[in-house]
């Protein structure tokens, strides 16, 4: 388990960490931090493709991942069979993901 959850990590760091966490880990928690655009899911979303990803569960509320982001994970997810749950949303925050983010998880 690692939890970087408001921590400030930015794309930077996640790319850097990206690979390590997704082999090793069973839980990542990236909640609250707005520094991770688009860029950074693009970075994890190619560790979580191959058969050796592990993580179980992904934490990413409270973060305006968007629909570049949602369809960037959506990729990686696509060949993944280690994710169990992918947690967005927070009760305090509007997900800023249109019915095209939405839609990449469904196909």
């Amino acid at each position: 388990e690692l939890d970087l959850n408001t921590c400030g990590i930015n794309d930077d760091g996640l790319q850097a960490l990206a690979e390590g966490v997704a082999n090793n880990c069973e839980e990542l928690n990236l909640s609250y931090n707005d520094s991770i655009t688009a860029t950074g899911l693009i970075h994890l979303s190619h560790v979580l493709r191959p058969a050796i990803c592990r993580l179980q569960h992904l934490y990413l509320r409270a973060m305006d991942i968007g629909d570049d982001g949602a369809e960037a994970l959506a990729a990686g997810l696509a060949g993944n069979q280690s994710l169990r749950g992918l947690y967005f949303d927070n009760a305090d925050t509007n997900l800023p993901m249109t019915p095209i983010g939405w839609s990449a998880f469904s196909t």
